[in-house]
């Protein structure tokens, strides 16, 4: 008998051995499977580069501007110091950035800013199958928990986030906080839910609710009314005391009134100051709603899910096997009839944030508040495949035998990761994080049009118009004041107006200025802001926008002054940090009210926890270290792919498919006058160069825009006989600021670019006898205009700024204004010059600013010999204050067959 119970004994503990190394191994496989959905992210040089789908750099800008204002010792974050060309704009005071605070976290850490980065979109992808694996555990057994978690971190939205768009690092993080959100409230409102399940449920719902405020506000939008509906369904199906579910309910408001408290700090004067800044095409054009409802396209009903963005066949989408397999779970979970108050609610999020991306949902959009400013209605395919995933989880459950269940369990988990990982893209941004410095930031902005990390200048303050194209700091000038006006008597000898900045900080400005006249009015490069202050008066008194630029202005009388110009915050911000300062302490106070208590086992976990993240980033950060690249810095700029400044090689292919490897290019010197030359030394791979090779030099382009895209002229261009080291010389009429040059093997190979030098400053030209001057001392030398085709004209000028132009402080618009012979308008065209490049405060006196505006679309053609007028009127754009106008006249031309330039001459009567 004892040698049975023996035998017994023994084969119980091999059967428990077995399992728990099958357990062990199963455990191990879905880590893996986790992991493989981030190990692009790391299978190369700098981090993942998107443009069609977004902008990854824009994570790079974003970072190391927090970085900056943390290294400062400043948080909360509100204003990004080095965007807008150096001019600066609240950008983190609008955009919730909880996700970069962690990359900047560990970049002060000691870890490079790019690891940081792929750091964080990692941990984000562990988190979210952690916080899934938490919530579906609550209704499924671990197998089909786990199977919910691959069915949600492989979602094809979910790693779109990363590998796609690029740039939506918040959104990729809002799938962190929905499970762990549900998870909470699933906690409170389980039947039998008591005082001692508060400590570990009431803490973590707080937290996560203020965790999705201050990742992203728009995913908090969308995802408020389905945690009311859960919450107010759970406490229904509940059958229990109302006592109980009254009880139950003021605790989860308690927590997410906590919640709202604790992050007061950024969504109150998000949306309290809204009306500050420039939100207006926030929703128009292609961002309106309208525009982005998912139809048959709702599905990509491909075997591998195809991740390039294609209007027949978009990257956002649902997988066929998320499709198949979702529908089957729901099937079986409702034969199985368990947990069917949760089958309810999973099947009625599915069917609404399904139905919330169809046209069927525009009244929707339409007239709930603040419903449009989400833009994109597939933005609810984050919350769809929460719930999605909890029938994939639920598909074998039915079945009995835990190894055949797991077995059931693996081929479908691979058969997801198949589906979402083969096709996943890895194209590469060269880059390291010596390389992201604020002039790097700004050439992204010159190169792109986009102004800080948004692409229509959201967040910018009102008075910023026009909006800045080029600052100072890009064109290498040294920081001074510009002069406004002056009044009274004048120091003989003596320039009016002198200053230069002492010292710069992301919140501070000191600047030394000298005033010789009795009063002056100047602006400095700083755009006016709520919440900037001169620290420099007594009293402390708010700053004031310069109409003509949207720059802080201010006004000195004759003397030596020390200005210091601080960012004391709003009124509005000061109470959203109080109100969360309180609620963090009551948030404290109440969890110990609640029966909070560290037990050792929980101090046990949380301590391996830690130490495991530790031994991961110091993993992660020597991995990184050994995959630094030695080559130096290329500084290019693909044709319309990778528009950031990054390092080598690149590759130029001749027609006969030759493939020719640019490492390096070296220029001597990196800063010229306009009219110097400047050496440029090309390093080939295996020093394999091409024969010839064409290089052009792309200055500021003053055609300007054509639907958004910049259209260059070429000022200077060579066939280069030695392909590894060659001289350019720069236009003599070249303005200050940055060039570049392409570099073509033939004429229709594709181009790259390499960031040319800095011109920085222009000699005065021999200037023709001018057409006009205008009474701001802006004179008109040449204009015409070419009638390229029957329904656009291009209107061309020639401009320089004469000793007259006193207000240096301008960034003016012109407007153009064609009409026939009865003074009906045919075409207008208003903007900067060039585009905003060369902005009227940016002029050297008597250099030549060729300007010219494309792509003007008119009314009707132009007839041949037909009397034309042309108005050219300067004016401030904010204001739209006229400053000075001139009326021009000429004859059309027939542009059937050819485009002719017309000559305007200045109507003398």
């Amino acid at each position: 008998m004892k040698n049975e119970e023996k035998a017994t004994d023994i084969a119980v503990a091999q059967h428990v051995r077995s399992v728990s190394v099958f357990c062990i191994l199963y455990s191990a496989f879905c880590i893996l499977l986790i992991l493989l959905a981030a190990l692009p992210i790391w299978l190369g040089p700098g981090i993942l580069n998107t443009h069609a789908g977004g902008d990854s750099p824009f994570l790079l800008i974003r970072v190391h501007e927090l970085v900056a204002n943390l290294r400062a010792g400043i948080f909360p974050a509100r204003w990004m110091p080095d965007a807008a060309f150096g001019l600066g704009y609240p950008f983190f005071n609008f955009y919730a950035s909880l996700p970069y605070y962690l990359a900047a976290l560990l970049s002060l850490l000691g870890i490079d800013l790019v690891t940081a980065i792929k750091l964080t979109q990692t941990l984000g992808m562990v988190a979210a199958a952690l916080g899934m694996f938490r919530f579906a555990r609550s209704f499924l057994s671990v197998t089909g928990a786990t199977l919910a978690v691959a069915a949600y971190t492989l979602a094809p939205f979910h790693l779109v986030n990363i590998y796609v768009r690029g740039d939506s690092l918040s959104e990729f993080y809002a799938f962190v906080w929905y499970p762990l959100i549900l998870w909470a409230i699933t906690a409170l409102t389980r039947p039998g839910a008591h005082h001692a399940s508060l400590s570990t449920s009431y803490a973590p719902l707080a937290l996560s609710l203020t965790g999705l405020l201050l990742t992203h506000n728009v995913s908090a939008l969308l995802f408020a009314p389905f945690i009311a509906g859960y919450t107010l369904i759970r406490l229904w199906q509940a059958k229990q005391s109302v006592r109980w579910k009254v009880k139950q309910m003021l605790w989860l408001l308690g927590a997410a009134l906590l919640a709202m408290g604790m992050s007061a700090w950024f969504w109150l004067p998000a949306l309290g100051e809204t009306g500050l800044v420039q939100l207006e095409q926030q929703t128009t054009g292609y961002f309106y709603f309208a525009n982005h409802f998912r139809e048959l396209n709702l599905v990509q009903w491909t075997v591998l899910f195809d991740y390039s963005v294609d209007p027949a066949l978009s990257a956002i989408a649902m997988s066929a096997p998320q499709v198949v397999l979702a529908l089957a779970g729901v099937l079986i979970w409702r034969w199985r009839k368990q947990h069917m108050g949760m089958w309810f609610i999973a099947l009625l999020g599915a069917l609404v944030s399904t139905l919330m991306m169809t046209p069927l949902s525009a009244l929707i959009w339409r007239t709930v508040p603040l419903l449009a400013l989400a833009q994109f209605p597939w933005r609810y395919l984050s919350v769809q495949a929460l719930f999605v995933a909890l029938f994939i989880g639920a598909l074998f459950e039915g079945i009995q035998h835990s190894r055949l269940r797991i077995a059931a369990v693996i081929i479908c988990q691979i058969l997801l990761a198949l589906n979402a990982l083969w096709q996943l893209p890895n194209e590469r941004l060269n880059i390291q994080a010596k390389d992201i410095t604020p002039r790097v930031v700004q050439l992204y902005e010159w190169q792109t049009g986009n102004i800080g990390t948004t692409i229509r200048a959201e967040y910018l303050p009102k008075t910023a118009l026009p909006w800045p194209r080029l600052g100072p700091a890009l064109m290498s000038a040294t920081p001074t004041a510009y002069l406004v006006s002056s009044a009274g008597t004048m120091t003989d000898g003596q320039p009016v107006l002198a200053a230069i900045q002492e010292s710069r900080t992301p919140t501070q400005q000191a600047w030394r200025v000298w005033v010789q006249a009795d009063t002056v009015t100047f602006t400095l490069p700083l755009l006016a802001a709520p919440g900037w202050v001169d620290a420099s008066a007594l009293p402390v008194v708010p700053t004031h926008a310069y109409s003509g630029s949207g720059w802080v202005m201010l006004t000195r009388p004759r003397g030596e002054h020390r200005v210091v110009l601080t960012y004391a915050g709003t009124p509005l911000q000061h109470v959203g940090e109080a109100i969360a300062l309180a609620a963090g302490a009551l948030f404290i106070i109440s969890v110990f009210a609640a029966g909070g208590r560290v037990t050792r086992r929980g101090l046990l976990r949380g301590s391996l926890v830690v130490i495991s993240m530790g031994l991961l980033i110091f993993a992660v950060a020597l991995l990184a270290r050994m995959q630094a690249s030695a080559l130096p810095a290329l500084n290019a700029i693909d044709d319309g792919q990778r528009l950031f400044p990054h390092r080598g090689p690149l590759t130029l292919r001749a027609t006969n498919g030759q493939p020719y490897v640019l490492q390096s290019a070296i220029l001597t010197p990196t800063q010229v006058r306009a009219g110097e030359v400047f050496t440029v030394t090309l390093g080939w791979q295996d020093d394999v160069a091409p024969l010839t090779l064409t290089a052009k030099l792309e200055m500021p382009p003053p055609s300007g825009y054509a639907i958004n895209q910049r259209v260059f002229r070429y000022h200077a261009d060579a066939i280069i006989g030695d392909a590894r080291q060659f001289v350019v010389q720069m236009p003599s009429a070249g303005l200050p600021g940055p060039t570049l040059l392409r570099l073509t093997l033939s004429d229709d190979a594709a181009s790259i670019f390499i960031v040319g030098p800095t011109v920085t400053g222009t000699p005065p030209n021999a200037l023709d006898q001018p057409m006009h001057v205008f009474s701001n001392g802006i004179a008109l030398h040449q204009a015409d205009l070419v009638n390229t085709s029957p329904h656009d004209i291009c209107v061309r000028a020639n401009w320089s700024r004469t000793a007259r132009m006193q207000n240096q402080a301008d960034a003016l618009q012109v407007s153009f204004r064609l009409m026939d012979a009865q003074g009906e308008l045919i075409a207008q065209s208003d903007g900067q010059p060039q585009a905003g490049l060369a902005p009227t405060w940016a002029w050297p006196l008597n250099a030549l600013i060729e300007d010219s505006y494309c792509g003007v679309p008119v009314k009707r053609p132009l007839q041949e010999g037909e009397r034309l007028s042309v108005q050219v009127i300067w004016y401030r754009r904010q204001t739209l204050e006229e400053v000075d106008r001139v009326l021009l006249q000429g004859e059309g031309h027939d542009t059937a067959h050819r485009a002719v330039p017309m000559q305007l001459s200045l109507n003398q009567q």
